[in-house]
């Protein structure tokens, strides 16, 4: 089990985050500096990506998308998404992370092989669940700790905002849910590549390859500041949008093909 301690549990998460920096010279103010989320890189394999996530999550099974096992221009798969992921509803996944102290959703998304023969990874998202702040006390992860550990991995971020999540407060006047961690907060932050002034500002990928996005779901106090909110789940999100837009070029013509109900396309 993970120490309860938040420095213990900053230094798993930061582990996690860990590997492979781009070079200086390739990367701008305000864009991620590492183009890897548990250490499975953009442009990995299948093959590279699904080792790594067996080895991260070695009780949890590895649920595939259908076209990899299958010819790409044979029988259309049920979903125009490629990739894997580990974690969700699988019982004997959800008994292992608990025995090792994670808590984690990991989707992976590669371009079809028909755009690119090595099929390469173009997005990873990281869905990580902490204990109950409310059972935390003390101990329990500030969005302030989450952000430094952010910024040491990926650098500064260029757009940090917060908010109480209106979402969950109305989700809880529905089911009259009171929580005791007291009002829901949402901070999203994000890295991308500036652009110079004279261009104007930009936000995903109007500005470069390569974007991060993170969304931190926390609780504390009305008017609570960053030191003070305890966060409960936080989902990064890195995209190469070069390799996307291969990958959208074959989504547009599988989408097209199931219209028609075309069986190959």
């Amino acid at each position: 089990m993970l120490s309860t301690f938040p420095t213990a549990r900053l230094l798993n998460f930061a582990i996690l985050l860990a590997t492979a920096a781009f070079p200086a010279s390739s990367w701008s103010q305000g864009a991620p500096i590492k183009n890897s989320i548990v250490g499975i890189s953009i442009g990995d394999t299948p093959k590279a990506a699904e080792a790594r996530l067996s080895e991260l999550y070695p009780g949890c099974e590895i649920d595939s998308r259908e076209y990899l096992k299958h010819d790409p221009y044979g029988t259309p798969p049920g979903s125009s998404e490629v990739g894997d992921y580990v974690g969700s509803d699988d019982d004997d996944c959800t008994k292992s992370q608990k025995q090792s102290g994670k808590r984690d959703y990991v989707q992976v998304k590669y371009v079809h092989v028909s755009q690119e023969p090595q099929s390469p990874v173009y997005q990873v998202e990281l869905n990580h669940t902490y204990d109950e702040p409310s059972r935390l006390g003390s101990n329990a992860i500030t969005v302030d700790d989450l952000l430094e550990t952010l910024t040491r991995e990926y650098g500064k971020p260029l757009s940090t905002t917060r908010k109480v999540d209106e979402d969950v407060l109305r989700i809880r006047r529905v089911i009259r849910s009171k929580s005791p961690g007291g009002t829901p907060y949402v901070t999203e932050v994000k890295w991308y590549q500036a652009l110079p002034k004279k261009y104007g500002t930009c936000m995903g990928d109007e500005c470069g390859p390569l974007t991060l996005d993170a969304k931190i779901d926390s609780e504390g106090s009305p008017g609570s500041n960053a030191k003070q909110l305890r966060v409960k789940r936080v989902q990064l999100t890195l995209t190469d949008h070069v390799l996307y837009y291969k990958h959208l070029e074959w989504k547009v013509q599988f989408d097209e093909a199931k219209k028609k109900g075309l069986k190959s396309f």
